[in-house]
């Protein structure tokens, strides 16, 4: 099994020689760069029933499958469950474009062990390329939210990143690569340190913490007035006073 630092420069890689350098990234894009074919259950149900499909893909989310013809030429396809969500989606085109990535397709029997390590090969670089470690690190104090928002990925994915960079920062960021996608992802990164929130993650924010309670109108007022254009100071403060209220009237309810 590669180490944790063999996949972060695989991934690093990638991204430099895709160019990628927005977030969040587009993996239908990469795809189609990458002359990648991306077909949806929806499409895939006209000629296989839904379990035929499963059974082929080995789970309900999609798989990387491949065809080699009479010269050897590889055919690839990623298949997708496209009833489920769209974070869930990019993620699971990700991870299929990450098994692409790491070559695990060259492997022509898989055990138990080998199937469990690429699996965990291919989520680690997934993650990476959903979301870049040098972003990640110039928005570590935005809120778990903010940040699924931002990548556009699931929250469960949001927290695993981040208790992985946690736990391995040594190994993501101690290489000459991280400078370089560093450098690739320069105007996403001076944006983050501008305090520049994005509209979508700032109103989401504020609208899934005041919808908990129709008593925060000063906070409204406030939002409404100032529009956080460019101010994550006065964004902070709504934050921790929503969460001092929120967490007051809770304890209030609890010993009522």
């Amino acid at each position: 099994m590669k180490t944790y630092k063999q996949i972060t420069e695989i991934a690093y890689n990638f991204l430099l020689a895709q160019e990628i350098s927005t977030i969040p990234v587009d993996v239908f894009q990469i795809c189609k760069d990458l002359e990648l074919k991306v077909l949806p259950l929806s499409e895939l149900k006209r000629n296989f029933a839904d379990k035929q499909v499963f059974d082929m893909w080995n789970n309900k989310d999609g798989a990387l499958t491949w065809y080699v013809d009479e010269k050897q030429n590889f055919d690839f396809c990623i298949g997708y469950n496209d009833l489920k969500p769209d974070a869930r989606i990019r993620f699971t085109i990700a991870e299929e474009l990450s098994h692409y990535i790491l070559k695990h397709f060259l492997v022509k029997e898989l055990d138990k062990e080998t199937y469990y390590n690429f699996e965990i090969e291919a989520r680690l670089c997934a993650a990476t390329i959903l979301i870049p470690t040098p972003v990640y690190c110039a928005m570590a104090y935005w809120g778990d939210t903010q940040m699924q928002h931002f990548f556009d990925v699931s929250q469960d994915c949001a927290i695993a990143r981040k208790d992985s960079i946690a736990k391995n920062l040594y190994d993501f960021t101690q290489t000459k690569l991280y400078t370089e996608v560093e450098n690739q992802f320069n105007d996403v990164i001076c944006s983050i340190n501008q305090g520049n929130i994005p509209e979508c993650s700032k109103k989401y924010y504020l609208k899934q913490r005041l919808s908990r309670n129709e008593n925060f109108q000063l906070v409204k007022q406030t939002y409404n007035k100032h529009a956080w254009k460019d101010s994550y100071l006065e964004f902070n403060i709504a934050r921790a006073l929503v969460d001092a209220i929120s967490d007051i009237e809770e304890d209030y309810s609890k010993n009522k």
